[in-house]
């Protein structure tokens, strides 16, 4: 049985409830950017774990590079606004959960489409950062599904794809996990259902985050 000596997080839709949140943004953006219409609710959930740039030419493969540009504008800026209101929480059973792995010893880290300042504002509203070792973000790597995330974490950390699980909910960090090599555990609580996540080979796919305690390799370590 491999012992894990890493958990390696998604955030948005993992750890925090940003779905609705980021759902928004993204069409308010598209209204406000001329020449551009929005698209459905599951058309942008699909999107969320991309970093901000190929979430936009996923969406808007046919825009100018300047409506893109606009675009991106104005989802930073009504994402910002919405952080500042507080619009969106931890899951349930987060920081518990979170508290109980670290005291099995385990090393905690994120892989996160948020750009750098995003999670650090998140960070701040939730004060759970001293939770984590390592943390990556999509303006500094690669974007998920690309495996650079999850081998930058593994190197800063000096450990091995074997000794790393990563857990997600969507389809962007199954990828992201099979491209890199390490095991994966789905989540259903975000974007993608049990039956979706279950096509990347997880190690399993799980209904509260507490579940992720009885994970084998990481109950009882």
């Amino acid at each position: 049985m491999k012992k894990y000596k890493v958990v390696i997080f998604d955030w948005d839709g993992t750890l925090m409830n940003t779905i609705s949140q980021i759902v928004t943004c993204m069409h308010q953006s598209a209204e406000m950017t001329d020449g551009l219409t929005s698209l459905s609710v599951n058309t942008y959930k699909q999107t969320i774990g991309l970093s901000l740039e190929a979430t936009v030419n996923s969406l808007y493969p046919n825009a100018t590079d300047v409506q893109h540009m606009l675009w991106q504008q104005y989802y930073s800026e009504l994402y910002v606004e919405a952080d500042n209101r507080q619009d969106s929480q931890l899951y349930s059973g987060v920081v518990e959960t979170l508290k109980l792995l670290q005291q099995q010893k385990l090393v905690l880290a994120i892989a996160t489409g948020k750009r750098r300042r995003g999670l650090n504002r998140a960070f701040q509203h939730t004060q759970i950062q001293d939770y984590f070792a390592v943390s990556r973000c999509a303006d500094e790597t690669a974007s998920k599904p690309d495996p650079l995330m999850i081998h930058e974490v593994l190197a800063e950390l000096g450990l091995q794809p074997d000794e790393a699980l990563m857990v997600g909910d969507s389809v962007h960090d199954m990828r992201l996990a099979n491209n890199a090599g390490v095991d994966v555990v789905g989540i259903t609580w975000g974007v993608d259902d049990r039956e979706t996540l279950n096509r990347y080979n997880p190690l399993c796919v799980i209904d509260l985050i507490e579940e992720l305690l009885m994970v084998p390799s990481l109950a009882n370590k």
